[in-house]
């Protein structure tokens, strides 16, 4: 009898442990960034970003913005940055990033931004370096952007 309780007792703790459980589905700490930005650089040139969740993991997936670097006169040159196909860019973290915008001259360009998960408005910086008239060296434009969710 004793025997027949053991086994007893031993299916249903293996049954109960094979029973499949019900998760819950993962989600990033701040799912409201996910989405469209858009906005304006300090040089009046339109910016976008697209954030999505990849698992619970938020990343810049897309993003297009121009920098103007203006020269001599009415003389200027654009630099422009299209990432337009989702692609993980880089990830969010503390509801900051920052990664070098493919495309660029230098190690030392960057894009990075904070985002403010109350007011949904996202406030960055960037540097883009352009080589100088002569092509010994580089010269950079620094600038900001604020953008709003959009969708």
């Amino acid at each position: 009898m004793l025997a027949f309780l053991l086994i007893l007792i031993s299916s249903g703790i293996i049954f109960h442990s094979c029973k499949k459980s019900e998760s819950t589905p993962v989600q990033p700490d701040y799912p409201q960034l996910i989405g469209t930005w858009e906005g304006l650089t300090s040089q009046n040139q339109s910016i976008r970003l697209t954030v999505i969740a990849v698992s619970d993991i938020l990343v810049v997936s897309t993003y297009k913005y121009n920098v103007i670097k203006y020269d001599t006169g009415s003389s200027y040159r654009v630099m422009e940055y299209n990432v337009p196909s989702s692609t993980i860019v880089t990830s969010i973290v503390d509801k900051y990033f920052k990664f070098r915008p493919y495309g660029g001259y230098s190690y030392n360009d960057y894009l990075k931004g904070t985002f403010d998960s109350d007011s949904l408005r996202l406030k960055g910086r960037f540097n883009t370096s352009f080589p100088n008239l002569s092509g010994t060296a580089t010269d950079s434009v620094t600038g900001s952007f604020t953008a709003l969710k959009v969708k």
